[in-house]
């Protein structure tokens, strides 16, 4: 007596692979959403640890610290949006929010891989930000926009920094998936 063999029909294997597929076109979608809110919520863990180095070392050195975005070619404060270009921070002990040939280097930070963008907005429209010696900016209650997809909102954060230099996260609080202002409103990255 023979035994009798089972086997999978050319129909019946098609629409099994058709399912596994669509199954992990599904699963890999999903994966990819969850890395690069990873990636965001990291890249924004890695500047609010970067305020508060900045802030530390402002009250133990009894001194301005300034930070801003790097000039390439010298140890200089750069343009108004070139954080993403990489960012110094600096002793500022005459408080002119530019770094003088005397002042020490304290950071530098590295350039974030494109489309990254990062934006610095505060009230006396400053390209910089400099912690006091007492551990409060100078007078720059502000925000830090994260935008790693260029202009495309979906996976930005937004850092808010008040005056006396203490830091809030942006947070999703009506649950759409997007970060708001401190108005309520979603973020949004402006075009570059």
């Amino acid at each position: 007596m023979r035994k009798k063999e089972h086997a999978f029909t050319l129909t019946e294997l098609m629409i099994v692979l058709t399912i596994v597929g669509a199954t992990a076109a599904v699963a890999i979608d999903g994966w990819n959403d969850i890395s690069r809110d990873a990636r965001a919520d990291a890249a924004v863990g890695q500047w609010v640890d970067v305020l508060g180095y900045a802030r530390r070392t402002a009250i133990a050195i009894g001194e301005s610290v300034t930070w801003c975005p790097a000039n390439r070619r010298t140890d200089d404060c750069g343009d108004r949006d070139a954080w993403h270009v990489g960012s110094l921070i600096f002793v500022d002990a005459n408080a002119n929010q530019r770094r003088d040939p005397d002042e020490s280097v304290l950071r530098h930070l590295p350039a974030f891989p494109p489309p990254t963008r990062w934006y610095w907005r505060s009230f006396r429209s400053r390209i910089d930000l400099t912690m006091a010696p007492n551990g409060h900016t100078d007078w720059q209650n502000g925000s830090f926009l994260y935008c790693p997809d260029g202009a495309d909102s979906t996976y930005a954060r937004m850092i808010v920094l008040n005056a006396a230099g203490r830091v809030r996260i942006g947070r999703d609080t009506d649950g759409d998936g997007r970060v708001e202002n401190p108005r309520g409103e979603p973020i949004v990255c402006p075009a570059t």
